[in-house]
C-alpha cells in the first residue's frame, strides 16, 4: 500500500505478508509529490530511504547513494540538504510515535480490503 502525503517530503510503501501483518514500512525521501493531469502520483526521489519495522527498528538507508548524486552534480547542496532534514524530521515523529500514517496504516489497510471483498 501506497501514500502520497501532499506538503511532505516523503512517500511511505506499507507491506504486508499473507495474513495481513505489517512486513516494514519503507519511507523515500522526496523533493515533492503530486499527480499527473490524469491523476496518476509521482515524486521526485532524492534517494535516502527510512524503514520502520515492526519491532520499532528505524534505519536510515542509502547515504552513500544521496552523496554520489551530490558528488555527480545530480542534485545540488540544497537538495542535499533536504534531503536529510526531512529524514531525520521523519525519524525524529518516528521514534516519538507521532508519524500520523503508521499509526493509520491499519485502518487504511483495512478499508483497502473491504472495497475488494
Amino acid at each position: 500500500m501506497q501514500h502520497f502525503p501532499i506538503n511532505m517530503n516523503y512517500v511511505l510503501t506499507s507491506s504486508y505478508d499473507a495474513e495481513g501483518n505489517i512486513v516494514q514500512w519503507y519511507f523515500d525521501i522526496v523533493k515533492r509529490v503530486g499527480t499527473t493531469e490524469t491523476g496518476v502520483p509521482y515524486c521526485d526521489d532524492l534517494y535516502l530511504h527510512v524503514v520502520v519495522l515492526p519491532g520499532g527498528g528505524v534505519y536510515l538507508l542509502d547515504e552513500d547513494e544521496l552523496k554520489e548524486a551530490l558528488l555527480r552534480n545530480i542534485i545540488g547542496n540544497d537538495d542535499y540538504s533536504l534531503a536529510y532534514n526531512a529524514a531525520n524530521r521523519l525519524m525524529k515523529e518516528l521514534r516519538e510515535n507521532d508519524n500520523y500514517l503508521i499509526r493509520s496504516n491499519r485502518m487504511y489497510y483495512q478499508f483497502m480490503l473491504s472495497l475488494y471483498t
